[in-house]
C-alpha cells in the first residue's frame, strides 16, 4: 500500500511540474478553400484571416504548392504576425497570362508559425503549427468587356426591328406592282 502511494505521489509531483512546460495553441485560416474562376488575362483577389490562441505574437510562414504557384501571389510577403484577437489577413491574388491553357489547377497553401517553446543551450524543444488552405484555380475563356459609354442592343430589340425592317420590305413589295405589257 506505501509503495502504490509513493508511486502515485511520484506521479503527481511530476505532472504538476511539466504541466506548465505542454503549450496548447490553435492555429487556423478562414476560408478553408478557395476557388477562383478567372479568364486569360484576368485576376482575382480573396482574402484570408489567420488566427491564433496565443496570447503573445506567433510569426508566420507561408508555401504555395507547384501545381498553383505560377497563378498564386500572397501579399503582405513579410512581417506577417498573429496573436489572440489579432488576426493577419492575408491577400491571396490568382492571376493567369493570355496565353494560359483553358482548365483547372488544385494545390494549397500552406500557413506555418515560427516554432513555438523553449530552446536554451541546446535543450528544451519547440513545435511550429500549421494549416492548409485548399485552393482551386480554374481557368476558362477570355471575358470579353465592353469599352466603357458603350450601350448593349438587347435581343428583344432586335427582334423588333428584324420585323420592322421584313414589314417594311413586305409593304413595299405588295405596293409597288410590276407594270405588266399586254400580249398582242
Amino acid at each position: 500500500m506505501i509503495k502504490k502511494l509513493a508511486v502515485l505521489l511520484v506521479m503527481v509531483t511530476l505532472g504538476v511540474l511539466l504541466l506548465p512546460l505542454v503549450q496548447a495553441v490553435a492555429f487556423g485560416a478562414s476560408p478553408a478553400t478557395l476557388s477562383f474562376d478567372i479568364g486569360k488575362g484576368d485576376s482575382s483577389e480573396e482574402i484570408v484571416s489567420v488566427s491564433t490562441n496565443s496570447p503573445t505574437y506567433l510569426g508566420v510562414t507561408y508555401s504555395v504548392s507547384d501545381e498553383i504557384s505560377k497563378y498564386i501571389t500572397i501579399s503582405p510577403t513579410s512581417g506577417l504576425k498573429t496573436k489572440l484577437n489579432e488576426p493577419l489577413e492575408i491577400t491571396v491574388k490568382a492571376k493567369s497570362s493570355l496565353f494560359e491553357e483553358l482548365g483547372s489547377h488544385t494545390g494549397t497553401i500552406t500557413l506555418t508559425t515560427a516554432p513555438i517553446g523553449n530552446s536554451e543551450g541546446g535543450t528544451g524543444s519547440t513545435v511550429a503549427t500549421g494549416v492548409a488552405v485548399k485552393v482551386t484555380v480554374n481557368i476558362g475563356t477570355v471575358k470579353a468587356e465592353k469599352p466603357a459609354g458603350t450601350k448593349t442592343i438587347s435581343s428583344s430589340l432586335i427582334l423588333v426591328l428584324a420585323t420592322i425592317v421584313l414589314l417594311v420590305l413586305a409593304a413595299v413589295l405588295f405596293i409597288v406592282k410590276p407594270k405588266h405589257k399586254a400580249k398582242k
